[in-house]
């Protein structure tokens, strides 16, 4: 009987086995097609969903495809949210290296994926551009510098607040507000409580102040 047993679970178990190693194999076949989709001259709907189903199946091998449409007009948004929801660190240095070639709303939307994976890595990028002539990237640089809340950023955001002007003051002081919240969310009190001792001086803003 307890032969009988392990036999049944010996099976169980090869089945299992050979049914994970069918799976990946399928997926990798999807990927595979979705690639090719996106390298072929199909229309730019049907790479929109190639780009869409790669969050699902892709791998690092679907990195280097879809960083060639993050500059894309057409393209970016699909390329760019494929790569937001990627774990792999390729994911993350295709996004980086987008950005400084990158331009307006496609730019701004780079930061925000920035800011969504708590890339550490993209930190000396947004902290340079917290003294950006454009006051959307600024917020968005803001932002995303708050969201990965470490104490170099809440320094880099202090900084740049110090010296900003009037237009750059209010969102620069809003990305300090938020950095103290996330630090503080996450544990670091005493970085929390010096950003809000900071924050109610009377030269900040009165919203802020607040």
């Amino acid at each position: 009987m307890i032969r009988h047993k392990s036999t049944i679970l010996l099976w169980c178990g090869s089945f299992i086995l050979l049914a994970l190693a069918s799976h990946g194999l399928a997926a990798n076949g999807a990927e595979d097609k979705l690639l090719a989709v996106l390298r072929s001259g199909a229309p730019a709907l049907e790479k929109e969903h190639a780009c869409f189903e790669l969050k699902s199946v892709g791998t690092a091998k679907s990195v280097p495809v879809l960083a060639g449409f993050l500059t894309d007009k057409a393209l970016s948004l699909a390329a760019r949210d494929a790569l937001t929801s990627m774990p792999y660190p390729e994911a993350g240095a295709a996004l980086r290296e987008a950005l400084p070639n990158a331009k307006g709303a496609i730019r701004i939307g780079l930061i925000a994926s920035m800011e969504a994976r708590r890339d550490k890595a993209a930190t000396p990028l947004l902290t340079s551009l917290l003294n950006d002539s454009d006051p959307q990237v600024v917020a968005a640089a803001a932002a995303a510098r708050a969201e990965i809340a470490t104490p170099e950023a809440a320094r880099a955001l202090t900084k740049a607040l110090a010296g900003a002007d009037a237009k750059q003051r209010t969102v620069l002081g809003k990305g300090c507000l938020a950095c103290a919240d996330r630090l503080a969310k996450i544990g670091k009190t005493v970085e929390a409580t010096a950003l809000y001792k900071h924050l109610t001086a009377s030269e900040q803003e009165r919203a802020v102040r607040r």
